[in-house]
């Protein structure tokens, strides 16, 4: 079975800004140190449980559940009708 995760984006952006005490910057100065700690937190994440796919929501999770079933329900749909193809 295909593994998906999805993980509250704002949250990890979140902790990675405010829970790594070392600044790092890019060329121009600027603070990076939230978005180099949220994604290597989202590759770790992924090569620990070998996700196929991993997105980031940035809106309810309850919202990003619906989106993420509507679009195994359309896969699955896909998938029935290509078989149905295939058989004639």
């Amino acid at each position: 079975m295909e593994k998906i995760v999805v993980v509250d984006g704002h949250n990890l952006l979140f902790r990675m800004y405010y829970g790594i005490p070392a600044s790092i910057l890019n060329r121009e100065g600027r603070e990076i140190k939230g978005l180099v700690g949220f994604l290597g937190s989202l590759k770790k994440l992924a090569e620990q449980i070998k996700a196929k796919k991993l997105g980031a929501a940035e809106k309810e999770i309850k919202a990003a559940e619906k989106e993420v079933a509507a679009e195994n329900e359309r896969g699955k749909l896909d998938a029935e009708k290509r078989a149905k193809e295939g058989e004639k």
